[in-house]
């Protein structure tokens, strides 16, 4: 009979586990399509040329900061390199990319849920369906930020894998310590503000959690630091044999640090200390986010006055206590120093709100002396909370599921529909937004006449300002040295005549004899026209007007 029980129970158990692999499989179904159904979803030309240009001229063999320059690291373009390299360049392949790291980042939520809350089966599927919606699919398709927060979390989960999991040997854990501060430092070079701030939280987390033994935290530290030392030398050394190292320091350090920082912060100290403290954009989700953090808050204090296992002895405790208001005031940071949608600036939502319902649901009673024998009012106030989180948790996945569908983080889309996909090959996973205006309408017409033409043209073209995606949907060079004309962003709002002069260089080194101006554009072309005399007399000289198709003007070169 016993046998029999045993036999039944470990057949239900293995009935149970194939359920939730098949819950698990579903969600992660779920976090790719919500990605990719948002990221066909129109075309900014700002936004949404520069990762398919920059992977396009990775796949052409161009190399970041002496072929072309950028305001951040190229680990974005790499990885966009490497999709078309395997699945082609097409708008489709494009959209792949930041679908298939939503999966990733969904299943590795679902992972760091039940390595802390391994007892309530319920919290992982909560915050990875709440992550699936709100990681990738708000901007939709790939982007630096949503890189950095990808590496970033991935050093989040090799540094909790190697503090919660005490089996492991002192080697194992320390690579994983080392790991996570590779991660962290490819996550710098993703995007700075997004990467850099996220190292505070990872530090605290290895302190915090050995606040029985500061040897440990020192040591792990140590680990940490090397794996990011580590990452910084082989990049340097990458810089220095292979790219252009003044370049870097250039326009990844002084042009941003000069220019952006100061544009894009706040007006005042107050108006920093609000969106730092409280935070921005969506009402429920703020609520949802201060709510959170007041929960772990409490919870440590209730629990450090339970009868039971001291909370410093709870390592899974600790770190899901640190990690919910360690990551609300990471996402108000990041926001405060990038000028971001708030929509596009909460990728671990699903983890602050799941990690904290997770607290309610098991926090431990404290003694009956704390309570003053009012257990009652505690069990009803957790149940009440407990409630309260739920629906704000509900409210958030409904807002981010409208969010992805409706596109709004890009403003152009508010009032748009997306009826139909463009009728060019490449492009036919893209669905052209009605209205899309820069300025005025854009016809998705004016796009297939204008691709028809250069096709037909068979020669290489230089686009000005924003419309660059179109070197690698053609299959020409990728022809001068910006990716995208942003002052104050990828060229310093002070004038450089060697910049300009690089500019021309490289339009003749790659003959040139089709230019492309957009007449309207989102930062206006005619003042960034003008950040390049060089650029625009060697235009008015050489060039002259051959058609007007919609919004773009066609210069043939006059011998042509």
């Amino acid at each position: 009979m016993r046998l029999l029980n045993s036999t039944q129970t470990d057949k239900n158990k293995a009935l149970l586990r194939a359920f939730e692999i098949i819950i698990l499989i579903w969600i992660l179904v779920f976090a790719f399509q919500i990605t990719f159904r948002a990221g066909e979803k129109g075309f900014f030309a700002f936004d949404q040329s520069i990762i398919f240009d920059g992977g396009y001229r990775i796949f052409s063999g161009q190399i970041p900061y002496k072929d072309f320059v950028i305001p951040f690291g190229p680990v974005t373009f790499w990885l966009q390199g490497v999709i078309f390299e395997v699945f082609g360049i097409s708008y489709a392949s494009y959209i792949l990319g930041a679908a298939l790291v939503n999966v990733l980042v969904t299943g590795g939520s679902y992972y760091l849920l039940r390595k802390l809350f391994p007892q309530q089966k319920i919290i992982p599927y909560l915050g990875s369906i709440l992550t699936a919606v709100w990681f990738y699919p708000p901007f939709g398709t790939p982007w630096p930020e949503q890189t950095a927060f990808f590496f970033s979390f991935t050093a989040l989960l090799s540094i909790t894998t190697g503090l919660l999991n005490d089996q492991l040997s002192p080697l194992k854990k320390g690579a994983l310590f080392f790991i996570s501060g590779l991660l962290s430092f490819i996550a710098f070079i993703s995007k700075q503000n997004a990467g850099a701030f996220f190292v505070p939280l990872l530090v605290v987390l290895l302190f915090v959690v050995n606040l029985k033994s500061l040897r440990n935290g020192i040591k792990q530290f140590i680990h940490f630091s090397l794996g990011w030392i580590g990452g910084l030398l082989a990049f340097g050394m990458w810089l220095v044999t292979r790219s252009d190292l003044a370049l870097f320091l250039r326009h990844f350090f002084e042009i941003p640090a000069a220019e952006v920082s100061s544009d894009r912060l706040p007006g005042s100290i107050l108006e920093i200390l609000r969106t730092i403290l409280i935070g921005e954009g969506l009402a429920p989700i703020i609520a949802l986010s201060i709510f959170a953090s007041l929960v772990a808050i409490l919870s440590f204090i209730v629990e450090t006055r339970s009868k039971t296992t001291p909370i410093v002895e709870d390592k899974a405790r600790l770190v899901s206590i640190t990690l919910v208001p360690s990551l609300f005031l990471y996402h108000n940071i990041f926001l405060a120093t990038s000028n971001n949608q708030p929509e596009n600036s909460i990728p671990f939502i699903g983890l602050i709100a799941a990690i904290s319902f997770g607290l309610l649901l098991s926090v431990r009673s404290p003694s009956k002396h704390f309570l003053k024998n009012r257990l009652p009012t505690f069990s009803w106030t957790k149940s009440l909370s407990a409630l309260v989180m739920f629906t704000l948790m509900v409210t958030a996945f409904w807002l981010g599921a409208n969010i992805d569908i409706s596109r709004q983080v890009h403003g152009i889309f508010r009032e748009s529909t997306f009826p139909y996909n463009l009728t060019i090959d490449k492009l036919s996973a893209l669905k052209w937004g009605e209205p899309t205006r820069i300025q005025k309408r854009i016809p998705p017409e004016d796009i297939n006449q204008l691709v028809n033409y250069l096709a037909e043209q068979d020669e290489n073209f230089f686009i000005f300002p924003d419309f660059t995606i179109f070197y690698g949907i053609l299959g020409v060079p990728s022809p001068q040295p910006l990716v995208w004309f942003h002052p104050g962003l990828t060229y310093s709002k002070i004038y450089d005549p060697e910049l300009d002069a690089w500019i021309i260089s490289d339009l003749k080194e790659n003959q040139v004899r089709i230019i492309v101006i957009e007449e309207n554009s989102w930062f206006l072309t005619e003042e960034r026209l003008d950040d390049f005399p060089q650029l625009k007399s060697f235009i008015t000289d050489h060039f002259i007007i051959d058609q007007q198709i919609g919004n773009f003007i066609i210069y043939v070169q006059e011998d042509h």
